[in-house]
């Protein structure tokens, strides 16, 4: 039987995960929203990522549901 921190954990990381691999581009927006000191620019200017980082955060987010199903697996193993 699963205790709240494992559903907890389940929901987390499939949701997360899910996010990560259906939406890469937000999640890359997110975690450079803002103009840091040396980057130069015009406020609102857009930046695309290259494709390798969203191969990469879509990687993370198959890792993550990876770990989530383990997690929903174990107590059948």
């Amino acid at each position: 039987m699963y205790g709240l921190r494992e559903l907890l954990a389940i929901a987390l990381s499939i949701g997360l995960g899910l996010f990560l691999i259906g939406f890469p581009g937000a999640f890359l927006r997110l975690q450079t929203v803002g103009r840091g000191p040396r980057d130069p620019g015009q406020y609102g200017q857009g930046w695309n990522p290259p494709a390798r980082y969203a191969r990469v955060v879509r990687a993370f987010g198959a890792a993550a549901v990876a770990v989530g199903l383990y997690i929903l697996a174990r107590p059948m193993l």
